[in-house]
């Protein structure tokens, strides 16, 4: 049943059938009730099946009666997706005859389901529970994480977070609903040529409470313009990444991949693949970005743990970030400014990594970074085109960097 997408004064509840072949629907057909879909109100639905005759009832009233002939057999099942939402209790499926073939009240365990899997497709990861919740329905997608990973423990309960400078917000929801990974969007680029300045202030409590939990961050990348945001460029597809890993990112997501139906509101325009199909020049930019730096580099740093990110010569400092101060590995940052987010492996070994990031999304930067010789030993710079890393002869780093671009170098200790 629905309460959205179909709705009309005369209307205020649907029951929406869809008839899937294959994993896709060959049609979709609301059915208007006389009656209101109330959010938080039980309904006993009643389907009975004879033939190719489909009879569904709510509350003991007949409400549809349907002929379709496509399956004569299958299994019994619940689907949710995009924005629906319900919970499922007491379900009973007898034969004709009267016959039990299965109850659940979901008072044990839920070996009798099988957990879905996109018909065993190789690209199944997952899926998608539910986008930008409200603390209000954190104790129900706890809920729901529970009974995935009860039904399949590689299967990814997938939540993502709202936009929110609000720590309480996000420690609460992982606190609450235990998630597996901690995944937010937040689109920087606005319209009047600005950026968001609330953007670093929200990756730092996205960092801090995804190293508290020991939870890998993932973040959405901003592809399009909409409301009021502005296009990318190809810089500032990559500024927005790179940004994002100095800051620790082990995912890295886009919006829009394909631009969604102008029906849906907001403003979309052309993302990385328009309405009707077509790719654009930011498909291209991403797919370089994704191929020739993310996909080598972020071979490198998913491994790793962040262990600090700051902002050099960043005036005047953005909310929540940290300004960069001399300490044991990094003595001296002069020139552009640039963020430096540094990573050590897990077992704390001593080697760290080092990616200086070009703060700026328009303009090429030069900055100079001095390491301490007491605690580097040796340095290498990663070259992604071959994916090693190649010596350098000095502590002293220069880097030259296109807008929004980035460098990785990994730090090992000095002898002792």
């Amino acid at each position: 049943m629905s309460n959205s997408g179909y709705t009309t004064p005369a209307a205020p509840g649907y029951l929406v059938k869809v008839l899937f072949v294959n994993g896709s629907p060959a049609w979709v057909r609301p059915v208007p009730l006389t009656f209101a879909v109330t959010d938080g109100t039980w309904y006993h639905v009643e389907t009975k099946v004879a033939g190719g005759t489909i009879t569904t009832s709510i509350n003991g009233t007949v409400v549809d009666t349907t002929t379709d002939a496509t399956y004569a057999r299958g299994r019994v099942g619940f689907r949710e997706a995009g924005p629906e939402s319900a919970l499922f209790d007491n379900v009973k499926v007898t034969t004709a005859d009267g016959k039990v073939v299965l109850t659940d009240d979901f008072s044990g365990n839920l070996e009798a389901w099988k957990a879905p899997n996109a018909g065993g497709s190789p690209a199944f990861a997952g899926l998608d529970i539910y986008d930008e919740p409200s603390p209000d329905r954190f104790e129900t997608l706890a809920h729901l994480v529970r009974i995935m990973r009860e039904l399949d423990p590689n299967a990814l309960p997938y939540i993502n977070l709202l936009p929110s400078n609000d720590q309480n917000y996000v420690r609460q929801f992982v606190d609450v609903v235990k998630p597996v990974l901690l995944s937010y969007d937040r689109y920087p680029l606005m319209a009047d040529g600005t950026d968001d300045p609330g953007y670093f202030l929200n990756w730092k409590i996205v960092r801090e409470e995804g190293l508290r939990a020991g939870l890998p961050t993932w973040i959405f990348i901003q592809t399009g313009a909409y409301g009021n945001r502005r296009q990318p460029t190809a810089a500032e597809l990559l500024w927005q990444v790179n940004v994002s890993l100095a800051y620790g990112a082990k995912g890295i997501q886009y919006f829009t991949y394909w631009t969604p139906d102008p029906a849906r509101g907001e403003g979309f325009q052309p993302a990385l693949i328009t309405v009707d199909g077509k790719r654009t020049d930011r498909y291209d930019a991403a797919k370089n970005i994704n191929v020739y730096w993310l996909a080598p580099v972020g071979r490198e740093l998913k491994p790793l743990v962040s262990e600090s990110v700051t902002h050099a010569h960043d005036d005047p400092l953005p909310a929540g970030a940290t300004a960069w101060t001399p300490d044991e590995v990094v003595t001296s940052v002069t020139g552009d400014a640039v963020v430096l987010g540094r990573f050590v492996d897990a077992e704390r070994s001593g080697t760290r990594w080092l990616l200086i990031a070009n703060r700026s999304h328009s303009e090429r930067c030069v900055s100079q970074v001095e390491l301490d010789p007491a605690t580097v030993g040796k340095v290498a710079r990663f070259d992604p085109r071959t994916g090693t890393y190649v010596s350098q002869d000095r502590l002293r780093l220069t880097a030259n960097l296109d807008a929004g671009a980035a460098v990785l170098y990994r730090l090992q200790p000095a002898a002792r």
